[in-house]
């Protein structure tokens, strides 16, 4: 089974495209940290980074934590916990 909804946004496009530069400017800072560190799991990483993606990225508290989330399920696989060179 298939659900779609339709969905008005609050805003403009403008604001909607900021956010998300914001948020994808997020995640590459706080991958960064987990990379360098070696924190792979959200609650170091958390620890970590939370304030200063709060305070530099002006993001909201729940995107600031869907940052942190997104970041360290994304390291939850070994493999991807290096760098791989060609």
């Amino acid at each position: 089974m298939l659900l779609t909804e339709k969905i008005k946004l609050e805003g403009s496009r403008l604001e909607l495209l900021n956010f998300l530069k914001r948020f994808n400017a997020a995640c590459n800072y706080a991958s960064g940290i987990a990379f360098q560190n070696k924190l792979w799991h959200w609650f170091p990483l958390q620890k970590a980074t939370y304030y200063k993606i709060r305070e530099d990225y002006l993001l909201p508290s729940a995107a600031t934590l869907c940052v942190i989330r997104k970041v360290a399920a994304s390291y939850k696989d070994r493999n991807k916990r290096s760098i791989n060179q060609i």
